[in-house]
C-alpha cells in the first residue's frame, strides 16, 4: 500500500491528539497591536491557469463569481507544452507555435461566448512547462492570487501529475489557492467576496520554521476578517514522541511560539498529534474539526531533492476535502528550480 492510500484509510483511527490549550483568544489584551496590511486580501488580480477541461471551465466560472465581488480582473492563461505534440492527420507534427496559435484563438472565443460580464478578463496563451510559465505569468501581473485545481487519486499516474500544481505552490511569487477536482463544485457555489465568508474554520500545520510565521500572518487575517476561529496543529514524529516528558516539552515549545508569533487578537485551538504520520494528522483533524480552509506554508524550492513519489504537500494538496490556501515565505524573489523553458506568444 502507498503512502497517500494508507493516509486515506487511517482516517477511521480513534488515535486523538493533545489539546494544548482550551480554545480562547490570544493577543486580546494588547489592543495596541494592529494586523499588518495584507494587500493580498483585497483582491486585484486573479491569475486563473486554464486547460479547457470541464473541471477548469466550472473553476473559472466561480472565478468570475469571485471577482465580480471583488471588483478583480481575472487573467487566464493557457499553457502548451513544447513535447509530446500533436500530430496532424497526415503524419505532420504539430508545432507548439501552431499549437499555440489555435489556442490563443480558441480561448479568445470561448471566453466571449462563455461570459457576459462586466468583469475584467484578459486570455494569455504561453508555451513552455506548466508550472514554470504559471509562476512566470504570476510574476509578470504582480498577481495577488493565483486559483488551480489539483488532480486527486493515489495511483502511480496520478502521483507523477502532480508536480504541476505542488512546483506552482513552492515557486509561486503569491498566495495559490487549491481546490482539488473533485471539490471544485463545491467550491463558491454562493456568490462571495474574498476572503470567503463559508471560511469559518482554518487549519495553519506548524513545524517551527522560518517559514510559517507568513503564513500565520495570512490565516490571522483572514480568521479577523471572517470572525473565524484558528485551529493551530503541530505533529510529532513517532520516533520523538511517545513520553510525557517529550509530550510537554513540545506543549511548551508550541505555547511559546504562539506566544511570540500570533500577535492579535483571534480565537484559537491549538492542537498536538503524537505518533501519527503528519499528512494522517492533518486530514483527520480537518474532518475531526469540520476545517473550511487550510492554510499551508510551502517551501519555495530544493525541487530536485523533492522530486520523489510522494510528499506531505502533494498529499495535503490532492486529499484535502477543502480548498488549501498555500502561502510561500519567499515570495518577494523568484527562486530558478531548473531550467525555463518559457517562450510567451501572446500577452493580450
Amino acid at each position: 500500500m502507498n503512502t497517500l492510500s494508507l493516509a486515506a484509510g487511517r482516517l477511521e483511527s480513534e488515535t486523538l491528539p493533545i489539546r494544548l490549550t482550551s480554545p480562547g483568544t490570544i493577543g486580546a489584551k494588547d489592543t495596541a497591536v494592529a494586523l499588518p496590511e495584507l494587500s493580498s486580501l483585497r483582491l486585484r488580480t486573479i491569475l486563473a491557469p486554464f486547460d479547457f477541461s470541464d473541471v477548469s471551465a466550472a473553476l473559472l466560472r466561480r472565478l468570475i463569481t469571485l471577482a465580480e465581488k471583488s471588483n478583480a480582473t481575472v487573467h487566464v492563461l493557457h499553457v502548451v507544452e513544447p513535447s509530446g505534440g500533436l500530430v496532424a492527420t497526415e503524419g505532420t507534427p504539430i508545432y507548439p507555435g501552431a499549437r499555440a496559435a489555435a489556442a490563443r484563438m480558441q480561448i479568445r472565443q470561448w471566453v466571449a461566448q462563455t461570459f457576459s460580464t462586466p468583469v475584467a478578463i484578459t486570455t494569455t496563451v504561453r508555451v513552455g512547462r506548466a508550472a514554470d510559465e504559471i509562476v512566470a505569468q504570476a510574476h509578470a501581473l504582480s498577481a495577488d492570487l493565483i486559483v488551480m485545481s489539483a488532480h486527486s487519486g493515489s495511483g502511480r499516474k496520478n502521483v507523477l501529475l502532480r508536480t504541476t500544481t505542488e512546483r506552482v505552490v513552492r515557486q509561486s511569487p503569491c498566495p495559490v489557492l487549491v481546490v482539488a477536482r473533485d471539490h471544485v463544485p463545491e467550491f463558491l457555489n454562493e456568490p462571495d467576496a474574498f476572503p470567503l465568508r463559508t471560511w469559518k474554520r482554518i487549519l495553519l500545520p506548524v513545524d517551527f520554521s522560518s517559514g510559517v510565521g507568513e503564513a500565520l500572518a495570512y490565516a490571522a487575517a483572514i480568521a479577523r476578517e471572517n470572525g473565524a476561529r484558528l485551529h493551530i496543529l503541530h505533529g510529532i514524529n513517532g520516533d520523538t514522541g511517545g513520553s510525557n516528558e517529550a509530550d510537554l516539552t513540545v506543549e511548551a515549545r508550541l505555547a511559546d511560539w504562539l506566544g511570540a508569533e500570533l500577535r492579535w487578537p483571534v480565537e484559537y485551538e491549538a492542537v498536538i498529534w503524537n505518533d501519527v504520520p503528519l499528512l494522517n494528522a492533518i486530514l483527520h483533524e480537518v474532518k475531526r474539526s469540520e476545517i473550511d480552509l487550510i492554510v499551508l506554508p510551502a517551501r519555495d524550492c530544493a525541487w530536485f531533492r523533492r522530486h520523489r513519489l510522494w510528499s506531505i504537500t502533494d498529499g495535503i494538496l490532492r486529499h484535502a476535502p477543502c480548498p488549501v490556501l498555500s502561502i510561500n515565505a519567499s515570495t518577494k524573489q523568484l527562486v530558478a528550480c531548473g531550467e525555463n523553458y518559457s517562450i510567451a506568444t501572446n500577452n493580450s
